[in-house]
């Protein structure tokens, strides 16, 4: 037989396979059935979970009872489509056959996923159902809570354990070459299971570990910081009020805030300034303070020094130490509704940020200034820890949002608390990239609260060459409005509200050929290259910068990355703590193609590539 023959053959016999598993596909009896069942099943699934809602509040004991009838009688139809997949023997048989067993063990994993889903979501109804039985309960909520997550336990570790089989098993399908309608079907499955995977991960690791670090059978006690990013540090913002909260059985045992200023008389050693912070401020008669002590974008670095100093002014040992900021307090605002303080004012989600920097920095007279700062986060958290138990799932689930922002950044002591924070990515840890990286930190040294006005972004150009080399451009501007109104005004009067940025890139070690061009308005203007160091395994490039109000800066960084080479490009851009965003566009050279991006600056980001 001649090669041109032979190939057109083989060519035959491969189209006539998949024409042969089309036709068994939706014309086969027993499979016709099978798909329906599974398209029912699903369907019927869809339908129950619909019933029980994802809203904490509507899972009463009618809901549950009706979704799991529901869910019942779909189990049973996903599970008699899967007999009868995994029961064919013309199906096992064509298992085997090159390109026609691909689809085959894709229509068969569906199945599974399916079947799986059904038993996840049992998990789930059995939560509903012990939530609803502890809503009815009496008792303070902190224990109940407790108790609540304990049960929780086992049904959301089987979750977890199904949904990410079902996910390993599909992503293992998408691999292959798929006919479309199949495709479809598997890339549609991936993107419903994979969010509520991480989802139902997260949760199971919550309750697992959550009732220890709420103090169930030892109390524990955490340092508290107060950032306002308004002023920002690498840690967040600067830090105008700190305390500790001990935590016994999921409930307040003791609570006390004070102002930050509170604690330097106190302290019993002397803490040395970071560079460059002894260049802009003068330690002579003001040292070194919790307030400052932020200024490593390595939050378990700058926690180690804020617990040093509680320590060394108190006297007290902590378990741990949390950071919140406005933003992560005013999502709470959002569940538990408005806070009166008294003689200082209400609090909601919309006005918490404004009216706290306005009364601790511009008001006068009484409830005002940094004396006015432990009274609101007092009552704020004495709120949160005393809330209905039906508004923890909601307050979990938004601060979860705001930590992936970084609003909020955990250091712990217990060893396996800390291994799970830092594998959700809440402890504020400088990430160890895989290959190209970047991270943009601010450090406000001019003593105004210009971040709140400020408004920036940065632009990303990189070029992959052949030679496993990357080659950026990054064009950061940041643009300082004229005052907006006279609380803009009064806290921004020193020096004329300038905004005085110490500005830091965090890039790979390899980094080379670094240049810097700064302008203003497109010419001349007062900043440029300080320094370049290596620190945490990081090339880091300082620049310092003035920019008066009303006036745009332009920052312009030039540099080379040694990458491993290869077919493939990844980089990781990681969020500076504390700022609400930073708007970025990325705009990838390779051999052969050009991609662009377009990014919000929320929350961490990871951009891949391959050609």
């Amino acid at each position: 037989m001649s090669p041109p023959l032979a190939s057109s053959v083989a060519r035959i016999v491969r189209a006539g396979a998949l024409v042969a598993l089309v036709l068994i596909l939706f014309e086969g009896i027993t499979l016709a059935l099978a798909l329906k069942d599974l398209r029912d099943g699903t369907s019927a699934l869809a339908g129950a979970t619909r019933t029980i809602g994802r809203v904490p509040a509507n899972w009463t004991a009618d809901r549950v009872a009706k979704a799991s009838a529901e869910t019942g009688h779909a189990q049973g139809l996903v599970s008699r489509a899967r007999s009868r997949l995994d029961g064919d023997p013309l199906l096992g048989l064509l298992r085997v056959v090159p390109a026609v067993g691909d689809q085959v063990r894709a229509t068969q994993d569906l199945a599974t996923a399916a079947d799986s889903s059904g038993k996840v979501l049992g998990d789930y109804l059995l939560l509903a159902g012990r939530f609803d039985a502890a809503r009815g309960s009496v008792g303070p909520a902190g224990p109940r809570l407790v108790k609540l997550l304990r049960t929780a336990t086992a049904p959301l570790a089987d979750a977890s354990r199904r949904l990410n089989a079902s996910i390993e098993l599909l992503a293992h399908d998408g691999r292959h070459s798929l006919l479309p309608p199949l495709r479809d079907r598997v890339d549609e499955a991936l993107a419903q299971l994979r969010p509520v995977g991480a989802q139902t991960s997260a949760l199971a690791s919550v309750a697992r570990l959550a009732p220890a670090a709420l103090g169930a059978g030892t109390s524990r006690t955490y340092l508290l910081l107060f950032a306002n990013p308004s002023e920002i540090r690498a840690g967040g913002g600067f830090v105008g009020a700190a305390g500790d909260v001990t935590m016994a059985d999921g409930a307040p045992e003791q609570l006390e805030i004070r102002a930050e200023e509170y604690f330097t008389p106190l302290f019993k050693q002397r803490f040395e300034p970071p560079y460059p912070l002894p260049r802009y401020f003068n330690y002579k008669n003001n040292p070194f303070e919790l307030g400052e002590a932020g200024w490593d974008p390595n939050f378990p670095t700058d926690a180690r020094t804020s617990e040093t100093m509680f320590t060394s002014a108190t006297g007290r040992t902590v378990d741990g130490t949390l950071s919140l900021d406005p933003y992560a307090i005013s999502a709470a605002l959002a569940i538990t509704g408005p806070v009166q303080v008294p003689g200082i004012g209400t609090f909601d989600q919309q006005n918490f940020f404004p009216s706290v920097n306005y009364i601790v920095n511009v008001k006068t007279g009484p409830g005002s200034g940094k004396s006015a700062l432990p009274f609101i986060a007092r009552a704020i958290v004495e709120r949160v820890l005393t809330m209905p138990l039906e508004q923890w799932p909601r307050l979990l689930a938004a601060e979860q949002d705001q930590a992936r922002g970084r609003h909020i950044q955990v250091y712990l002591h217990d060893p396996e608390l800390a291994a799970e924070a830092a594998k959700a990515h809440y402890d504020g840890a400088i990430l160890r990239a895989s290959s190209d990286s970047l991270m943009v930190v601010d450090g406000n040294v001019g003593a105004t609260k210009g971040d709140y006005y400020v408004r920036k972004a940065i632009d990303v150009k990189a070029e992959l060459t052949t030679g496993g080399v990357s080659r950026h451009q990054l064009t950061l501007t940041y643009l300082n409005p004229p005052p907006v109104d006279d609380i803009d005004r009064s806290l921004n009067q020193q020096n004329a509200g300038v905004y005085s940025d110490y500005l830091r890139l965090y890039l790979p070690e390899t980094t080379s050929g670094v240049q810097v061009k700064y302008s203003e308005d497109g010419g001349d203007g007062f900043g440029g290259l300080d320094r370049i160091d290596v620190a945490g395994g990081k090339r880091v490039v300082a620049i310092f910068f003035h920019l008066p109000r009303g006036h745009l800066a332009t920052i312009q960084v030039n540099y080379d990355v040694a990458l491993d080479g290869g077919r493939t490009y990844r980089l990781d851009v990681q969020k500076e703590a504390g700022i609400p965003d930073r708007k970025m566009t990325l705009e990838i050279s390779y051999p052969g193609g050009l991609a662009t991006r377009k990014y919000d600056g929320a929350t961490d980001a990871e951009f891949t590539l391959g050609w």
